[in-house]
């Protein structure tokens, strides 16, 4: 039953923005996975919690197409759109916004103060240094805050800061974060500090292995739209989707085929 008499502020999709045709033929190919995104948290910053830190994740948001023309600024015009069963199949969650001084941030900061110690990044606890009851609130503590973000704040792309203030809130975002325990054990920093993010080693070792162990899969009965920046690119990725005989059948290619919309009509007719 549809309890919605009105119009939608959301969109029944998850859509995954990106910047380039490359990347977003490179999806099908090899589906999602998540990698560390360098992200302003400076609402929670105390002695114990740098400014900046880089988090592995896949985002997604579910804004109405009409609304999504200030997202494309920002994020890229290249976009594939997925059904939200198959994202909350897979975990992936809708995240908090916080401003800096509110009643909740300062609690969460308290929180931090009492769990965490000097060296955040260290979140791989070890058995000697906390009782159980504490390491599973810490855990706890650590997912919720991958969960988190400024209402505005900074945006970062590839250890670059490419926006000095977005309203974040208006993004809507979804977001898929590994559990911490799994990345405990594959050796991977839950939560990385700028210095080691722009370590470039440190960092792609990373994302290398979360793109080996955390792959987020989907079938073409999954993708609801498929969108390149210009008309001219609908008859590209339809190639690029043609090629890929051994990942989807004829079937499955012609369906993705019928999902093809190029962000240019969008602007025009939404």
């Amino acid at each position: 039953m549809d309890f919605y008499q009105g119009k939608r502020i959301s969109a029944n999709t998850l859509f995954h923005f990106t910047d380039s045709f490359d990347n977003l033929a490179g999806i099908f190919s090899h589906c999602f996975y998540p990698r560390y995104c360098l992200e302003d948290q400076s609402y929670l910053v105390e002695d114990y919690l740098p400014q900046y830190v880089a988090i592995p994740m896949v985002c997604f948001c579910d804004l109405p197409l009409s609304q999504v023309h200030y997202h494309t600024e920002t994020y890229g015009s290249y976009c594939i759109g997925l059904s939200k069963e198959w994202g909350q199949a897979k975990g992936i969650n809708p995240i908090m916004y916080a401003l800096p001084n509110s009643y909740s941030t300062l609690l969460l900061k308290k929180c931090f103060g009492q769990l965490y110690p000097l060296n955040p990044e260290l979140l791989r606890y070890k058995p000697e240094q906390r009782d159980l009851a504490a390491q599973n609130v810490a855990t706890m503590l650590y997912s919720f805050f991958t969960f988190l973000k400024p209402y505005e704040g900074e945006v970062w792309k590839n250890g670059e800061q490419i926006k000095s203030k977005v309203r974040f809130y208006d993004e809507r975002e979804w977001r898929y974060v590994p559990a911490l325990d799994r990345l405990n054990q594959l050796g991977l920093i839950p939560v990385m500090s700028q210095q080691h993010y722009k370590e470039d080693g440190t960092r792609k070792h990373g994302n290398i292995i979360l793109r080996e162990s955390f792959q987020l899969n989907f079938s073409a009965r999954d993708v609801k739209y498929i969108i390149v920046k210009e008309e001219d690119e609908v008859l590209r990725i339809a190639d690029k989707i043609n090629a890929l005989a051994s990942r989807y059948s004829q079937e499955e290619i012609k369906l993705l085929s019928t999902h093809i919309i190029s962000m240019q009509q969008i602007r025009e007719d939404f």
